[in-house]
């Protein structure tokens, strides 16, 4: 079996992950690389027949950047001269998928691959970042940036950048392996620790389909609300869902279930909030924590306490 660490970069988000790279690293168990190489791809154009736009092209964001140019990107092929190539590597039985918070990049070649017309991989795909939770003790995730100081050197290595998917794919590598180093056990190992089930890339855009509907029920819901949320007769309360819960169809119906017979009004945005609803007990003491110093004005609560308001 080899491991086919690889990383994906986006111009852009919008309505879908606009892929403009397409990174990968390919090793034996032991991590000594196989192969390696690095797909610029042109994102395209959007539904209007104009040129995607890179997230950073009209207003720099700090702490992202592209490995190259914008005219770089534009003058490669678009996605489906890569299509083969991908589809070999992603689909090849001898190789184990990992990559890092590899959920988003699961999601954003479903995308792809739909945007173009093509059928869907279906794939199992590791995910590092998970077990970097799991080793922490931490729900809460961290960077790749930080999981390479945290796990491999101080010392940035020679020849690898950031946000080039090519050296991130070999940075998720290195993670991996000291991870593993510092834990003396193998990934077989680790995943059995864990009880881990990889991210199954057709669950991912059924998962997907099923969030994008809570959002949908959430927002509508907080719709009807509004008229009245600023009304001085109200007496109830006002109650915002957590990102994590918005994005659960039955934490949602559940939630609007309650609220409606107990004459709650939903809120979308948190300075009109008296509660934030959490999904679960471990995302409630995080964000306990996030906002101890914050001065919020509004309670942190489960769906339970939400029956007793």
């Amino acid at each position: 079996m080899n491991y086919l660490f690889f990383d994906l970069e986006c111009a852009n988000s919008n309505g879908g992950g606009k892929i403009c790279e397409f990174g990968y690293v390919i090793t034996d168990e032991r991590f000594n690389i196989l192969e390696k190489d690095l797909m610029i791809i042109n994102p395209g154009f959007d539904d209007e027949g104009k040129r995607e736009r890179f997230i950073t092209e009209d207003h720099p964001i700090e702490g992202l950047t592209f490995a190259f140019s914008y005219d770089t990107y534009r003058a490669a092929p678009e996605f489906p001269t890569f299509y083969d190539r991908i589809q070999i590597l992603i689909n090849d039985p001898e190789n184990l998928v990992i990559g890092y918070a590899v959920d988003n990049d699961v999601r954003y070649l479903n995308y792809t691959l739909h945007r173009y017309g093509y059928d869907y991989f279906d794939y199992n795909a590791v995910d590092v970042a998970e077990f970097v939770k799991y080793d922490r003790d931490d729900e809460k995730s961290i960077g790749l940036g930080k999981a390479y100081l945290e796990y491999v050197s101080i010392e940035h290595p020679i020849g690898l950048s950031e946000h080039c998917s090519r050296d991130d794919s070999e940075f998720t590598m290195l993670v991996l392996k000291g991870l593993l180093e510092k834990r003396s056990t193998t990934l077989s190992g680790l995943i059995d620790e864990m009880s881990y089930k990889p991210i199954n890339s057709i669950l991912e855009l059924q998962k997907e389909e099923e969030e994008k509907e809570a959002r949908s029920c959430y927002v509508e819901y907080c719709r009807e609300c509004g008229p009245y949320v600023h009304d001085s007769g109200y007496i109830g309360a006002r109650v915002s869902l957590s990102r994590e819960a918005q994005e659960n169809l039955d934490f949602v119906n559940r939630a609007i279930d309650i609220a409606y017979k107990r004459d709650l009004l939903f809120v979308r945005f948190g300075n009109n909030t008296d509660y934030l609803l959490c999904l679960n007990k471990a995302e409630l003491e995080s964000r306990k924590r996030q906002a101890a110093n914050m001065h919020v004005m509004y309670e942190f609560i489960l769906i339970d306490e939400l029956e007793n308001i």
